[in-house]
């Protein structure tokens, strides 16, 4: 030990300055997230358009995966324009992920500005719900247009009094 005091000394010594040194010339990384309630579809019937009864852990994943596509990162990106992000580059900086015993997905954002992520994790979880709401009243639009034709033909052919048109 005395004939390597000075090596034991440089590296408890030297050791803990230079990670003191390296850290504090880090850039600080801020992340955000925020949450977003899922309601998994339960069986029903409304207007002809069913939906079956999901595990709702399988829901969640499914929806976190929906939510990295392209056109969610774009419309969250569009929400926040001074991010100055393309999808891609968002994409790398965010992650979703479903929160374990829960009905919640988890919406993240890093970035050295933490006003930007804060921003940017909230604009991705408002983007999400906007895109899975489009996507779930899709089948019921569908169901409303044809209903529509129908009682347009129906119209046409001046049935406005039957029971079919009713």
């Amino acid at each position: 030990l005395s004939r390597r005091k000075w090596t034991f000394l440089a590296t408890f010594l030297l050791v803990p300055l230079v990670a003191v040194v390296i850290s504090l010339r880090q850039t600080p990384v801020y992340e955000a997230t925020a949450d977003v309630l899922l309601k998994p579809p339960t069986a029903s019937d409304i207007g002809g358009v069913q939906t079956a009864t999901v595990d709702p852990a399988r829901f969640a994943e499914t929806q976190a995966l929906l939510a990295r596509v392209p056109d969610v990162a774009q419309a969250a990106l569009g929400k926040v324009p001074e991010a100055d992000l393309t999808v891609e580059q968002f994409l790398k900086k965010s992650g979703v992920a479903p929160t374990l015993g829960s009905d919640y997905l988890t919406f993240s954002f890093k970035s050295s500005d933490s006003d930007l992520a804060t921003a940017l994790a909230t604009a991705y979880a408002e983007a999400f719900t906007a895109y899975s709401l489009q996507n779930q009243l899709e089948p019921y639009r569908d169901h409303l247009a044809d209903v529509r034709r129908q009682l347009n033909g129906l119209e046409a052919v001046g049935e406005t009094h039957t029971t079919a048109y009713k």
